[in-house]
């Protein structure tokens, strides 16, 4: 079973290496290297309470920044195993506090906020799809192959075939010629891009 309640001492000590261990991962990959440092600095904050280097206001980019606020969000909109999600208008409302104690950039909360707006002005996808399978469906309708979508996406192989198994078991779709139709009849057909098979 999970750990339940808040992390002692020692387990925080722990999940504050993540930050550490994503910019060491990252600068591995030379696809990833030029992103190492600024998924490496999601936890600063600019009065350099954050973690893993403390950094303040001046060393911190401007995309850490605005990754900082999307994790802070998207943090508290998640479950965890010691409070439920917290709302929308209360996650709002914890990161214009960060702000007013400078710890969060207010042009990067500014990005966030408008961003939730964005999406909530999108229209719902059909059949509970979410964006990523609505997405794999529209390549699947232009007969794509699994690999080839995987390619155009820039995704593995397994999780191209976990949307399939998503599509397959909130429309029902089994064919191709049923994927085309519905896809076409939803508007989510994808543009014909060229796609690498080989990659």
């Amino acid at each position: 079973m999970g750990h339940r309640g808040p992390l002692d001492a020692a387990a925080w000590k722990q999940v504050r290496l993540h930050a550490h261990h994503t910019e060491r991962i990252l600068s591995r990959s030379p696809v990833l290297a030029p992103l190492a440092a600024i998924a490496g600095a999601h936890h600063e904050r600019l009065d350099g309470s954050g973690y893993h280097r403390g950094t303040r206001a001046d060393g911190i980019s401007r995309l850490s920044r605005v990754l900082a606020a999307a994790d802070a969000f998207a943090a508290l909109r998640a479950d965890r195993p010691y409070r439920p999600a917290r709302t929308e208008a209360y996650a709002a409302r914890e990161l214009e506090r960060e702000v007013r104690e400078g710890r969060l950039c207010p042009d990067a909360v500014a990005a966030v906020r408008a961003a939730c707006a964005q999406r909530r002005q999108l229209p719902a996808l059909p059949a509970g799809l979410t964006a990523p399978a609505a997405e794999v469906l529209g390549y699947l309708a232009r007969g794509r192959e699994p690999k080839e979508i995987a390619s155009a996406l820039g995704i593995p192989g397994r999780t191209v075939k976990q949307h399939l198994e998503h599509i397959r078991h909130h429309t029902g779709i089994t064919t191709r010629a049923g994927a085309a139709l519905f896809a076409a009849r939803h508007e989510l057909v994808a543009p014909d891009r060229a796609v690498d098979p080989e990659s």
